[in-house]
């Protein structure tokens, strides 16, 4: 006498299952385990834009800035750059001596923070100033148009400096939410 059985039998892909059925599809556990891991990937590469981004905003602050100093220093005349005070942004936006990514209006200079920025006469040199600007942003331009050489810098209402601002001097000044960078050139 032969006995069946108990348990059904049966074939599936090669193993045999008994008494167990296959697995259609994926669990829910398994569904929330893969948006999970999706949803850091895209926290990650969110993040990893978004500093990207602030770096390159203060790139492009630090530019503006060398640019005008530079383009400045083309509207030098015999006797220097007009009487203490002058403003001499509007010469600098007649003569294209703007970024053309720059923000202008009328007579106005828009740094990417929203700052307004002033290129003032000293007589016989002149101040580019850039206020407004976050402490990170305040470090690196700080750091980079300092590195010039040739430019006296001070950082909110600190001492000014004729040597390049390091990391640690410029991470000391600036310290407030919103930071001011003057830049004066003697000639």
């Amino acid at each position: 006498m032969k006995m069946k059985p108990t348990l059904a039998a049966r074939r599936s892909r090669g193993s045999l299952l008994i008494g167990a059925s296959r697995q259609q599809g994926a669990t829910v556990l398994e569904i929330m385990a893969w948006m999970a891991i999706a949803a850091l990937i895209i926290g990650g590469a969110i993040a990893g834009i978004a500093s990207g981004w602030s770096s390159y905003k203060e790139s492009k602050e630090g530019d503006h800035v060398t640019s005008l100093i530079a383009n400045t220093k083309k509207l030098q005349a015999v006797s220097g750059y007009g009487a203490s005070g002058t403003n001499l942004v509007p010469s600098l936006i007649a003569t294209n001596g703007v970024p053309g990514d720059m923000t202008v209006s009328g007579n106005t200079l828009t740094n990417r923070y929203g700052g307004t920025i002033t290129v003032v006469s000293t007589g016989l040199g002149y101040t580019v100033t850039t206020p407004g600007l976050p402490a990170n942003a305040c470090i690196a331009v700080a750091k980079s148009v300092s590195s010039a050489g040739g430019v006296t810098t001070k950082i909110n209402s600190g001492s000014a400096s004729t040597t390049p601002v390091d990391t640690v001097t410029a991470t000391a000044a600036c310290t407030s939410a919103t930071n001011s960078l003057a830049f004066t050139l003697a000639n």
